[in-house]
């Protein structure tokens, strides 16, 4: 960690003494510019991930389990606090920054059926396994962290003072996940004991972020700031599935790949501004919204009752921010 972020904060340091350039000598700040701020995030959020189906809806009878998605039962995913840190240095057209955000996510689910009901496992992965196979208790428990650095610029295209501000952002994207799911099944076909599935994966990626950000002013030092931003991240996945029953393992899949994903920040607030003497301190509160196609990278059994369904994983909720310039 702490080698990654002297590469960065080195690489601000190529940034700043490169920027800014018109007629071979440095432009300087404005004398009513602030040129360096930090900024920290609290964000609440839940974090959803598609194809984590564990179990069809139990039914009365054995045979063969409709596995449309209406009748596929999901975890329960949870709210969690994240946080996103940021330092930067601004000029009066560009501003390079440092930003780091963090991001977890847990998603937990029991199922229990009475006698006469059974379900199919979905995340049962060996190679025997048949549609008309069924469990009537199960529990899955999933954990996930994503974090992301930005070493990023914005260039104002548009600004009117007091009114409106428009700027482009382009930015170096590296990021890291590491999620795990455990899902047991038990009853049913599995009368001998629990059958138990444990599955990993650790992705790294790195990849360009072209955005826009806008900002609308209003009277009293208020704001409405609004930013959009893609990302074409290529990244290499690292997963493991295995599966054991009665001490003797079922399946036991390992393999890395690399792929494209393309990544979707979305974020809108409401933000208020005071100038002090020597700084200035800003307040926001807003929402935001994160897409990853393609996330999941388990693969499934050889029935595939979850093709078709999204791999992606998505973060939305809402955002306290506190910057200070100075």
């Amino acid at each position: 960690m702490k080698k990654s972020f002297s590469l960065f904060a080195f690489g601000i340091g190529i940034l700043s003494s490169t920027i800014g350039f018109s007629d071979g000598t440095p432009s300087q700040p404005s004398p009513s510019l602030l040129p360096y701020w930090v900024r920290g995030d609290f964000i609440y959020a839940q974090m959803r991930e598609g194809r984590l189906q564990f179990a069809t809806k139990p039914e009365s009878s054995t045979g063969i389990f409709d596995p449309s998605k209406e009748h596929l039962l999901s975890p329960h995913f949870a709210w969690e606090f994240d946080f996103r840190l940021q330092a930067g240095r601004s000029w009066e057209n560009v501003t390079v920054f440092l930003n780091w955000s963090h991001f977890t996510g847990k998603a937990h689910r029991k199922l229990k059926t009475s006698y006469e009901n059974q379900f199919f496992p979905v995340w049962n992965l060996r190679d025997d396994i048949f549609t008309q196979d069924f469990a009537q208790q199960s529990k899955i428990h999933w954990s996930n962290t994503v974090d992301f650095i930005d070493l990023a610029s914005q260039l104002n295209l548009v600004k009117v003072p007091q009114y409106f501000q428009l700027q482009s952002r382009l930015a170096l994207r590296t990021g890291w996940g590491n999620q795990s799911v455990h899902v047991d099944y038990s009853q049913g076909i599995f009368v001998g004991g629990a059958d138990r599935v444990r599955m990993s994966s650790h992705n790294w990626g790195l990849g360009p972020l072209l955005g826009l950000d806008v900002e609308v002013m209003m009277p009293q030092g208020f704001s409405i700031p609004i930013s959009v931003a893609g990302t074409s991240f290529f990244s290499q996945f690292h997963t493991h599935q295995k599966e054991t029953y009665l001490d003797e393992v079922a399946a036991d899949w390992s393999r890395r790949s690399w792929k494209t994903q393309w990544i979707l920040d979305v974020s809108a607030a409401l933000q208020w501004k005071k100038r002090f003497d020597s700084c200035s301190l800003s307040l926001s509160a807003g929402y935001e919204f994160h897409e990853l196609w393609g996330e999941n990278n388990f693969s499934q059994n050889r029935l595939g009752l979850l093709s078709g369904l999204s791999r992606s994983l998505f973060i939305s909720g809402v955002s306290g921010s506190m910057r200070i310039d100075f």
